[in-house]
């Protein structure tokens, strides 16, 4: 099945991507596991969906998070993306396939992402015995929504994500450029760049900032003279490789500003979109710095919590039909794997944020915030609203889908990897 390892951009199909199952971060009692996985992945997304993302650049699957899969965390979630698919209903599986329209034929990042959170609510929802049906994607591209039941009961569960602004985008994109800068021309002339820029450049200050480093970074080469010079808008200092001690060597603007707006305005589309289809929760992932500036600033989970429900309540009190909120900046590096699942509870809005650990050594923290006219459906033991309770058991969720699919437990086939690898 495998051809060896490759290079990206020599990748023709999905073997390409895997590579060989030998190299893979399990222990060989788990080779079949993995290419069990290979194989409904393959299935799923097909070599040509593949081909388009490495033609168009976009690669979803390259991140840490995902690739190569002799990193025992990126295997992990492949098994986990895997069992996700594996278990959808055949409705669910057409509609997210099928069609010019559907969400798996798109090279899309944000698409890729907003599938991640599609397949991850149908599969968890399936555990609490619901079934699940996607939306038909309209002709104007809306990603679908999901419509559960059971025992008669229906929700809609409306799917979205929310990323950094356009600002910070653009501002990810011009440190990646300038650091591009600093390592072609640090190897051509054999220095060290320590750039600082003070705001987004322009086209025109680019230009100026690179033909700065390069002027700089000739007379550094032949002289072993450290040099600097102040451009207003950026200051850069080059000296020889050798002198280099180490430190900080690109500081971009910091990005300020209010982010709640932002995701204010998602929740205000989703819950407009939801109005003629009964009763509905908002599934958000948000990678917009909303929950990541709370962890900087290390605002303790209690706080978190009742800061997110007085806001999210406030801001859809106005929508009868939406029952709640579910809350998620995804998943991330368990620094502390040995700390116990715990969940924090604010009695006033009934909502609740649990931090669970996944396996892979990942931990998620997940807010579940349902509307005070709906306090009512909670019962006493505070995780029975059944989103709050999918999540409250999503650290044993992976074990259970394996199960259901006949597969073998990942217990004891990665943890000999886990201890050996270093993420950072």
């Amino acid at each position: 099945m495998y051809e060896g390892f490759k290079k990206p951009n020599e990748w023709t199909c999905w073997s390409d991507w895997a590579g060989p199952v030998k190299d893979a971060a399990i222990d060989p009692r788990g080779y079949e596991l993995v290419e069990w996985a290979n194989e409904v992945v393959l299935a799923f997304f097909t070599d040509e969906w593949l081909v388009n993302c490495i033609r168009k650049c976009t690669m979803p699957l390259m991140s840490i998070w995902n690739w190569p899969l002799s990193n025992p965390h990126a295997l992990t979630r492949h098994i986990e993306r895997a069992a996700r698919i594996a278990i959808l209903p055949e409705q669910p599986y057409r509609v997210l396939t099928e069609g010019v329209n559907a969400i798996r034929t798109s090279t899309s990042l944000a698409d890729f992402a907003h599938l991640e959170v599609i397949l991850e609510v149908i599969g968890i929802a399936q555990r609490d015995g619901w079934s699940a049906e996607c939306e038909i994607a309209s002709t104007d591209g809306h990603v679908p929504d999901l419509r559960l039941t059971r025992q008669g009961v229906h929700k809609v569960i409306e799917v979205t994500t929310q990323g950094t602004s356009r600002e910070i985008q653009d501002e990810d994109r011009q440190s990646a450029l300038v650091y591009d800068y600093q390592f072609e021309l640090g190897q051509r002339h054999d220095v060290q760049y320590i750039v600082a820029r003070r705001k987004i450049l322009s086209k025109e200050e680019l230009r100026e900032l690179r033909t700065t480093m390069e002027r700089l970074g000739e007379v550094v080469g032949s002289t072993a003279d450290a040099q600097s010079e102040n451009l207003g808008h950026s200051s850069i200092e080059v000296i020889p490789k050798k002198q280099w001690t180490g430190g900080t060597v690109s500081e971009g603007p910091v990005m300020t500003g209010d982010v709640w707006p932002r995701f204010a305005q998602r929740l205000h589309d989703k819950a407009r979109q939801t109005c003629d289809a009964g009763k509905a929760w908002i599934r958000i992932d948000e990678y917009g710095m909303l929950l990541a500036s709370m962890e900087m600033r290390e605002v303790p989970f209690q706080d978190r919590l009742n800061l997110l429900s007085r806001l999210i309540q406030a801001e859809l009190s106005d929508y009868s039909h939406v029952e709640g909120v579910i809350l998620s900046n995804g998943t991330s590096f368990d620094w502390k794997p040995q700390e116990p699942d715990r969940s924090c509870f604010d009695p006033t809005s009934g909502s609740v944020v649990l931090d669970r650990r996944l396996p892979g050594q990942r931990r998620r923290h997940t807010f579940v915030v349902p509307l005070v006219k709906h306090q009512t459906l909670l019962l006493p033991d505070r995780l029975k609203l059944s989103p709050a309770r999918w999540y409250s058991d999503e650290s044993s969720w992976l074990e259970w889908a394996l199960n259901k699919l006949g597969k073998p437990s990942i217990n004891g086939l990665i943890e000999g990897e886990l201890a050996r690898w270093t993420l950072f």
